[in-house]
């Protein structure tokens, strides 16, 4: 049998997708050192330890890591299977 694509099997496949990527996110220990290297760089801010350019390059810096290292791992299982 052919299965037709409705609109609502498709919005329930993309949740499914949503939350998959929410729960691999969220059990990565790069996402998590990376947020932990945030809130270093917002205490340090507020303390007067670093000024506000110096916070905005960490958090670029920790989110550009993250990204890159995300696109690696996706990279890595893609020409592995």
């Amino acid at each position: 049998m052919f299965h037709i694509a409705t609109r609502q099997t498709l919005r329930k496949e993309k949740d499914t997708m949503n939350i998959d990527f929410l729960k691999a996110l969220l059990q990565s220990r790069k996402f998590w050192l990376a947020v932990i290297g945030m809130i270093g760089a917002v205490i340090m801010f507020a303390q007067g330890g670093i000024d506000a350019q110096a916070l905005t390059d960490a958090i670029v810096t920790l989110v550009g890591i993250v990204i890159g290292g995300i696109a690696l791992e996706d990279a890595a299982k893609k020409f592995s299977r």
